[in-house]
């Protein structure tokens, strides 16, 4: 492997702004339920003017935490991973993107950094692809990011929390060509 130019992980669960307003929508997601179970099967009083059976509510409340566990599971195990070396840009995003996608400086016809977001061009957090623009986006922290133009016309946005050390490593990259 090719001594890198430049690596940066982001992490989803580095964002604790985020992580206490997902564990919120969680709780009250899921605290209803408890308290349906709590009256219905805890103290035998129906709960509701048409309530469930009680192996409805079981299944209702098991479904809902499953999903809610794993919707939590994939937030927190989100990540971002670019890598710059001489062979081209290496990126992949865990769970979404599993496999390392490369780029290589020949594929690559211009780039440039932006230091705020745009909703519309990049979609937000996570993987976001634009049909209409042609446009992958890979994003977890912040509105910097390097949007890559291709020979084919698609582009590729890569977020970044260090777009210095980022931009080194492109130029790098491209002086190689």
């Amino acid at each position: 492997m090719a001594t890198p130019y430049f690596e940066e992980v982001q992490r989803m669960r580095d964002n604790r702004w985020l992580i206490t307003f997902i564990f919120a929508v969680a709780i009250l997601s899921t605290l209803p339920l408890v308290y349906a179970l709590y009256w219905q099967i805890g103290q035998d009083v129906p709960f509701g003017e048409e309530p469930m059976k009680n192996g409805q509510l079981i299944v209702m409340t098991l479904f809902v935490f499953t999903a809610v566990a794993g919707m939590m599971f994939i937030l927190f195990a989100l990540k971002l991973e670019v890598r710059i070396d001489e062979q081209g840009i290496h990126y992949r995003m865990f769970p979404v993107k599993w496999e390392w996608r490369v780029v290589g400086p020949t594929e690559i016809v211009h780039y440039e950094f932006a230091d705020r977001y745009r909703l519309f061009e990049s979609g937000g957090i996570g993987h976001h692809r634009n049909i209409f623009k042609n446009t992958r986006s890979f994003r977890i922290w912040g509105g910097k990011h390097m949007t890559i133009k291709f020979r084919d016309g698609h582009r590729l946005l890569l977020g970044t929390r260090d777009p210095i050390g980022m931009e080194w490593a492109m130029r790098k990259l491209m002086k190689k060509i």
